[in-house]
């Protein structure tokens, strides 16, 4: 499959039934200077890495710390 860009592979695997199977809690900052997100996916026994860099990496990052917490009030109150 072809994605736009990272957030476009998220919200597309999670659609399919996927699941964010590791994502760091911060951003990290690459020797270049660059920042740098990464999180890992699984959507039937597949893993995937999704990779960002820059204003896509605090988008993605965002978005990923944004799905988190909503899965842990869903918890919370179930």
């Amino acid at each position: 499959m072809n994605y736009k860009n990272s957030l476009d592979a998220l919200y597309t695997i999670l659609k399919l039934g996927g699941k964010i199977t590791h994502a760091p809690c911060h951003l990290s900052l690459m020797l270049n200077g660059l920042r740098y997100y990464s999180i890992e996916v699984t959507i039937n026994g597949d893993h995937f890495l999704i990779q960002a860099f820059e204003q896509e990496a605090c988008d993605l990052f965002h978005a990923v710390m944004t799905i988190l917490d909503e899965k842990k009030i869903e918890v919370i109150f179930r």
